[in-house]
């Protein structure tokens, strides 16, 4: 057994705070959940708008994204949730019925 592993861990070490590294914060991230990263333009593209509207829209947290040093970095599922927001809301049409009906019933 390793010295750092889990079992010889004492509790204030990361490794028994966190003994799977999936658990660890700023572990390796599971590529398949995170998807594809964009930069402006890609993303530009992605939403069908100009890449200064996009950076203006990013800029006042409209648009998901996060500035890296210099340049804006999105991520394919969070801009694909961001438009499935704009989708209308799918709501019930009202039953119209007469006076006649309303009282009738």
């Amino acid at each position: 057994m390793r010295i750092d592993s889990p079992a010889y861990a004492s509790e204030d070490t990361p490794a028994a705070r966190f003994p799977d590294d999936r658990e660890r914060p700023g572990a390796r991230l599971n590529l398949q959940l995170v998807g594809r990263t964009l930069t402006l333009e890609e993303a530009a593209s992605f939403l069908h708008m100009h890449p200064e509207e996009v950076r203006t829209r990013a800029k006042r947290g409209i648009i998901p994204g996060a500035k890296t040093g210099r340049r804006w970095v999105f991520l394919e599922v969070d801009l694909a949730g961001f438009v499935r927001s704009l989708y209308p809301v799918r709501r019930q049409a009202l039953q119209v019925t007469t006076s006649e009906e309303a009282t009738t019933s």
